[in-house]
């Protein structure tokens, strides 16, 4: 599978793949994905209404929609969980057992059909990033609605809808290529954002969900036969584990993604953080530090940090890059964290996996045997909130 279009940002145009725009066929298959920073979660909160160009007939809505205040007595309804299905309507109960959490809902109109999926939500996703992706495989009948939490250790929800229709092409790329943030009442042409979603991806296949892979070509690993760039490793190779003894690769993965979202590049800079040399890693790319501040700060030894969190302008710093990244991650027996130039960062988490069947089968890890994944060891480390992580940035800069 691949990418082929990308909507624009503030500092970066619109784009898509060569030939697109003369591609005259249906996507039997694809991925559209956005991502969004979710406000409070009292306010309903329109994501996408996408509609391709005549003579496709058809829409695409997704919205976030706040939960109910729960009425005594009333029926609780179950949490989406990994394993979540459809839910009709007319199903649902007049309140939630979950009324600081809110519904994730899908609507798809194709010559005069409707079709609807929704998730979900949890309270600690408002507010926070969350990526949604819509899987369809229209030869399969089969697609899948995925809610990730790329900031969180929370799995990824999803729930599955049958059925779904091809979607044009073309109509599609150009719909992406030039998505505004104008979302208005009635149905036009276009791809139009809700005003927090950053960027809506569409590929030609199935991608997939879960971990994701967030170090640059080229970052060097710390090994027992010194720095060694990552893409060089292979399953059997020993790494060293900052504080603790070598430990082998059980896999290597890449993978390449838009350069949108939590998956700009941001430059590390050295030597903040204990690098001894400036690094290439994804937003979502988590880091571990340490530190009498930290514990000073947040009453622990150790903390959690996405990359894009800790953006400054002297630590680290968002860069320019082609529209697709190519990102990689070791997989890790015992799943323990990488030395990487003098800093530590996690390894590739899989824990999700092991647990739910039909997330293994659709994430990257999907060919490796699910009951050979490694578990993680118990651990508290918190992972920081964007303001926990400012907080820390200002005090490191005094």
């Amino acid at each position: 599978m691949a990418w082929i279009a990308t909507s624009p940002t503030f500092d970066a145009p619109g784009w898509q793949a060569d030939g697109q725009a003369q591609a005259d066929d249906l996507l039997m298959r694809g991925t559209l994905m956005i991502e969004v920073e979710l406000s409070a979660p009292d306010i309903d909160e329109p994501l996408l209404d996408l509609v391709p160009e005549a003579p496709y007939a058809g829409r695409i809505t997704l919205r976030v929609e706040r939960e109910p205040t729960p009425v005594p007595g009333a029926a609780a309804e179950p949490a989406g969980t990994a394993e979540g299905t459809p839910t009709p309507r007319s199903a649902r109960p007049n309140a939630s057992s979950n009324a600081q959490g809110g519904r994730l809902t899908l609507s798809l109109h194709h010559d005069g059909r409707h079709r609807e999926a929704s998730l979900i939500l949890p309270a600690e996703a408002f507010p926070g990033r969350l990526r949604v992706s819509y899987c369809w495989d229209a030869r399969s009948r089969a697609a899948l609605l995925v809610a990730e939490q790329p900031c969180h250790d929370s799995p990824p929800r999803f729930t599955r809808l049958p059925a779904p229709p091809p979607l044009p092409r073309r109509a599609l790329c150009q719909a992406i290529l030039a998505a505004d943030h104008d979302i208005a009442a009635a149905p036009r042409a276009g791809a139009h954002l809700g005003p927090h979603v950053e960027a809506i991806s569409l590929s030609e296949g199935i991608a997939p969900v879960g971990p994701i892979p967030g170090l640059a070509p080229g970052t060097e690993i710390d090994t027992p036969a010194g720095p060694t760039p990552i893409e060089t490793l292979r399953p059997g190779a020993q790494v060293l584990v900052p504080g603790s003894a070598a430990r082998t690769v059980l896999a290597v993965v890449r993978r390449q993604m838009p350069a949108r979202g939590m998956f700009r590049p941001v430059r590390l800079l050295a030597p903040w953080f204990g690098l001894g040399k400036d690094i290439t890693v994804s937003g979502e790319q988590r880091l571990l530090i340490s530190g009498t501040d930290v514990d000073y700060l947040f009453g622990c030894e150790t903390v959690r940090v996405p990359a894009a969190y800790l953006v400054s302008d002297r630590m680290a710093q968002f860069t320019q890059a082609p529209p697709l990244v190519t990102w990689y991650q070791v997989m890790m027996q015992d799943q323990q964290p990488l030395g990487v130039n003098g800093l530590c960062v996690e390894s590739l988490p899989v824990d999700a996996l092991r647990t739910s069947p039909e997330l293994h089968r659709a994430s990257l890890l999907s060919a490796y045997p699910r009951e050979s994944l490694p578990c993680s060891e118990p651990h508290d480390t918190p992972v920081l909130r964007p303001f926990e992580a400012i907080t820390l940035v200002l005090h490191r800069r005094i």
